[in-house]
């Protein structure tokens, strides 16, 4: 899943109104009514917009007609219970997580890179699912540990010029009890990432700044990248796979929508999947927060608004997603198959922010100043 941050006041109010807009379906929003709302978006667009271009007026205004308030008679009815943060919350056992980086360049003697990478992804993968990260050995009930290393593979040229470098890596991890016992161990191979030269350029021209900065090393884009898929996939081996940390059954629901019914063992249908998932709930969230970045194409029969034969190829796993989103939590969060990147984006906060209240590890590893953001 990627990772996108919207910085700009125009973004972070229309963030606030779309995340606040997936209210209860009985009432208007968490902490105020979506009139309120919208009106605070409105007065701050045109103020914002009017200094930057004017021309850009009516198409602010044209993105704030879709954020209109729904109707209260318009809301759909609520189809269970909504979930009370005040009585419930997602806890599970606390964690120690740790990974050593060693770098080996094209030119030059191998280093630990100034910024790690793997342990701060995997922290924050293991608190969105509820898990309690701890910064000490004797406080975890699991030891997660490991080692990277990413070495120089190839240079990438064109016309004799080089424009790109690309580097591959190994990864190994035990995972431990409390007395250190080894409970399970792996290795991965075959992983690699390439940035180009330029790329690194480009990144520092537009700063300014008194002193002279460090030259970043010219594999600096392309090892993070490198690490980031190495987390990812380590990731997917702890949580995805049935073991100590999933049973798989949630994984392999999700990824059965996937599947055409003709090709599938035991096929179900979307909407069975989906009550399935929603039957899991807050065991299930961790692993649709993931897919609302998953692009592939649902297969498996759904019913979805403004779906036909003619489209069928529009509707994605991100999609499917929010739906079992919005019938755990009982809210709407307004995606459509024709919501753009940039709107479902911000969607995907929303969903990452109300789950801050039902996930207390969740929500304090975001609240460090070095936290992650998931795309």
């Amino acid at each position: 899943m990627d990772h996108r941050s919207y910085h700009s006041t125009f973004w972070l109010k229309l963030a606030l109104v779309l995340v606040l807009a997936m209210g209860n379906p009985i009432s208007s929003g968490l902490l105020c009514s979506q009139e309120e709302q919208t009106k605070a978006l409105n007065s701050d667009t045109k103020k914002t917009e009017a200094k930057k271009d004017p021309s850009k007026k009516k198409k602010s205004k044209e993105v704030d007609e879709r954020l209109k308030p729904i109707p209260k008679d318009k809301l759909p009815k609520a189809t269970r219970t909504k979930p009370d943060p005040k009585k419930e919350q997602f806890k599970k056992v606390p964690v120690f997580v740790s990974c050593d980086e060693i770098i080996i360049p094209r030119n030059g003697e191998l280093y630990a890179p100034n910024l790690p990478v793997i342990q701060p992804y995997l922290a924050s993968y293991f608190a969105r699912a509820g898990y309690k990260v701890v910064d000490t050995l004797q406080e975890a009930k699991y030891i997660i540990v490991g080692n990277f290393e990413g070495a120089f593979v190839k240079e990438l040229k064109f016309e004799g010029v080089l424009v790109a470098v690309n580097f591959g890596g190994e990864v190994s991890f035990e995972v431990l009890d409390q007395k250190q016992k080894i409970i399970d161990s792996f290795t991965m191979k075959g992983i690699d990432a390439e940035a180009t030269i330029p790329k690194l350029n480009k990144k520092k021209t537009k700063k300014k700044t008194s002193q002279k900065e460090p030259k970043l090393p010219e594999e600096h884009y392309a090892v993070i990248d490198l690490r980031r898929k190495i987390a990812k996939e380590v990731w997917k081996r702890l949580y995805h796979k049935k073991g100590l940390f999933s049973d798989g059954k949630v994984s392999k629901l999700i990824e059965s929508v996937t599947v055409d019914s003709l090709e599938a063992e035991n096929p179900l249908s979307g909407d069975q999947v989906l009550e399935e998932l929603v039957k899991a709930r807050f065991q299930a969230v961790p692993y649709l927060l993931e897919a609302l970045t998953d692009t592939r194409v649902v297969l498996a029969p759904f019913k979805y608004p403004g779906l036909t034969p003619l489209n069928s190829e529009q509707l994605r796993v991100y999609h499917f997603a929010d739906k079992v989103l919005e019938e755990i939590f009982q809210k709407v969060s307004r995606m459509g198959l024709d919501t753009p990147d940039k709107h479902r984006f911000i969607i995907i906060q929303g969903w990452q922010n109300e789950w801050k209240r039902f996930c207390p590890a969740w929500k304090k590893i975001t609240q460090k100043k070095d936290a992650v953001t998931f795309k």
